[in-house]
């Protein structure tokens, strides 16, 4: 009987995908070679979810620690709290 792997939401830049804000990736070894046999990964990168390019600005959280704002560290002042939320 062939066991089911369990289901695992992950990052994108995680497994390899050049998605991060400045085209990079950070692949995780850890991830690809230890967990890998036990998970089925679900990946996404939620800033190109929401229409963010790549390369982009880097998102930073700022704020209050219980509602924190997603704001665009370029100094536009672009927030994208709302779009990630949904």
């Amino acid at each position: 009987m062939q066991e089911r792997k369990i289901p695992v939401g992950i990052s994108a830049c995680l497994m390899g995908q050049e998605v991060r804000y400045n085209g990079g990736h950070k692949r995780s070894v850890f991830c690809l070679r230890n967990l890998s046999p036990y998970v089925d990964y679900r990946t996404f990168c939620p800033e190109v979810a929401i229409g963010m390019g790549v390369p982009r600005p880097a998102v930073r959280l700022q704020g209050d620690f219980d509602h924190p704002k997603v704001i665009a560290s370029d100094g536009a002042g672009l927030d994208v709290t709302d779009d990630l939320v949904r």
